[in-house]
């Protein structure tokens, strides 16, 4: 009850695209993923026959690839088995965009195609979003996630000199996969260079992507 108004309790509910579960698991968001990348793969694979290369690759990153970016600040704190599962079919779309074997390395094809792995892809999400809180771009309650270590001490450490952010504890793996968990981690790793950019989201983000092709 809310309000005196009753709420129906459901096992899962889609909102805005994304599948939440009672107990925000999100098997039935990377299942529903899993279903419609798998469609489009087959697609990819019918049309690669009759359209060079450089088409394949574009099919693929405008039919396929969104799902896998599609509010992934949202679900990708998922469990490490669901995410196996959507980068064994990431993968296996490269395989069916460039034509290649199983045994073919991953690597060398990611290069080839300049993919990044779906964790660096979520990192760069999650920085560019945590960027945009530093900025005040984002919604007041996301920002009140983040506060810089110099605002907490007035000593000169590595991490308050460095534009690091403060990592509230989080004593369960719940608490861990949450977003402002993960996401000062992630802005806490990047070099002081990149922290203390100051300019738009869409420059930030190229600096960090050629940042994470280097490492």
């Amino acid at each position: 009850m809310i309000c005196n108004d009753v709420i129906e309790r459901v096992e899962c509910y889609k909102y805005l695209g994304v599948w939440f579960d009672s107990l925000l698991k999100w098997d039935v968001n990377v299942t529903g993923i899993c279903k419609k990348v798998s469609q489009r793969i087959g697609l990819v694979s019918r049309l690669r026959k009759f359209v060079p290369l450089k088409t394949t690759k574009l099919l693929a990153t405008s039919l396929a690839i969104p799902y896998f970016d599609y509010c992934n600040l949202v679900w990708y704190n998922c469990v490490q088995c669901s995410k196996c599962k959507l980068q064994v079919l990431y993968n296996r779309l490269a395989r069916v965009v460039l034509n290649e074997d199983p045994r073919t390395h991953i690597s060398d094809m990611f290069n080839f195609l300049g993919w990044k792995t779906l964790d660096v892809r979520s990192n760069i999400n999650t920085a560019c979003m945590v960027f945009k809180c530093l900025k005040g771009d984002a919604p007041c309650y996301l920002q009140a996630n983040f506060s810089a270590v110099n605002m907490h001490h007035s000593y000169n450490t590595k991490s308050s000199v460095g534009g690091c952010l403060k990592q509230h504890k989080a004593l369960t793996q719940a608490g861990q996969r949450t977003f402002h968990y993960r996401g000062v981690g992630t802005w806490n790793k990047l070099p002081p260079n990149l922290r203390s950019l100051n300019c738009t989201t869409n420059v930030f983000k190229s600096k960090i992507s050629e940042y994470y092709s280097c490492t």
